[in-house]
């Protein structure tokens, strides 16, 4: 199986990121999921706010869904407020299994960044915009896994972004949520790996649920890690012989 790529454009489209994934699904775990450009429910900002969206991607496997947009611009005034960059829904889109959000007040924005395609998982990268007088770029960050359980529910791996007036970086963010399926309720967690370029050291993930558990065979978390974890770019690596994708912290493994 191949890695796959895809350099960001800065930008609010999502045409670009849906031709990439039906080109290179085939032998992925997305690769009898429906992706496209949402027009009938496409991620919107919070009832009452002043934020504008860019477009809506919309990946549908099985009985769930996942949803990704971009954020033009945000001015909500003076109260913070979340604003959903992702979530993960039954494919009805009433049930909610997990949601990614930017924590702000004001003037940000969120653009695509750099992407990565492996047989069993796909890190999205964000490029964190401040927006008031100028685009400054603040963080350029892979926070975002998606990938499946071993019942092939797809499942969502993320950090917050947080960020209000005055703040010159987004910071690292310590915390990894890992969205709820129709199995496992959803957790959060701390999660600093050591920055040791000399080694990696990386953990299978399980889950419990009621009455059930489950180790993710492909997924992992590294205690220490090569990966500049404070980068947080997508990158692809080779440990003990089999391939990986990773931005540090999450380790999901090719073949």
């Amino acid at each position: 199986m191949a890695i796959y790529r895809l350099t960001g454009d800065n930008g609010l489209g999502v045409d670009d990121l849906v031709a990439w994934l039906n080109a290179s699904k085939t032998g992925t775990f997305l690769e009898n999921a429906t992706i496209i450009k949402e027009t009938t429910h496409p991620l919107t900002p919070p009832a009452g706010t002043d934020a504008l969206y860019g477009d809506t991607i919309s990946i549908t496997k099985d009985s769930m869904t996942f949803q990704l947009a971009f954020i033009d611009s945000i001015n909500s005034g003076s109260g913070p407020v979340n604003y959903p960059l992702a979530d993960l829904k039954s494919s009805d889109l009433q049930t909610s299994y997990g949601t990614m959000s930017f924590r702000t007040n004001r003037y940000f924005a969120t653009r695509k960044g750099n992407c990565m395609l492996c047989k069993n998982g796909l890190l999205i990268g964000m490029n964190v915009i401040h927006t008031y007088s100028s685009t400054t770029l603040l963080s350029n960050s892979c926070r975002l896994c998606l990938t499946v359980d071993d019942n092939g529910n797809l499942m969502i791996m993320h950090s917050q972004f947080t960020a209000f007036d005055g703040d010159t970086s987004v910071a690292y963010n310590n915390g990894i949520s890992i969205s709820k399926t129709p199995d496992y309720s959803s957790y959060w967690f701390t999660l600093v790996p050591a920055s040791n370029f000399r080694g990696t050291s990386i953990s299978n993930v399980a889950l419990f649920g009621t009455d059930t558990s489950s180790e993710l065979e492909n997924v992992f978390l590294a205690s220490v890690s090569q990966q500049n974890v404070n980068a947080e770019h997508p990158e692809a690596v080779t440990l003990d012989g089999h391939d990986y994708i990773t931005n540090g912290r999450i380790y999901i493994r090719d073949e």
